[in-house]
């Protein structure tokens, strides 16, 4: 039985702390249900570089200071994404 949930959101693009840096990303949210701890995980798409990552459902440090990136989603991937409060997944 598969015990994670995990789901798969790309952003095109992020705008990271200084307001002329956007970068294509992937972002990974991941929650392992018999012990429910949640990940976060940003990759650029090609996945050479890892631009953040949190142990819980919110990124708000880094590249991710001005502009937050947060989930609030129940243990099957539903519900909001939000960066910088702009609605960015709605499941």
């Amino acid at each position: 039985m598969l015990s994670l949930t995990t789901f798969l959101l790309t952003l095109l693009p992020l705008v990271f702390a200084a307001p002329t840096s956007k970068h294509d990303v992937e972002v990974i949210w991941t929650l392992d249900k018999p012990s429910s701890k949640v990940s976060l995980r940003v990759w650029t798409t090609d996945h050479s570089a890892l631009l953040g990552e949190a142990c819980n459902s919110t990124l708000k440090t880094g590249n991710f200071v001005k502009s937050p990136l947060s989930f609030d989603v129940d243990e099957n991937g539903s519900g909001l994404g939000l960066l910088s409060n702009l609605i960015c997944l709605n499941r």
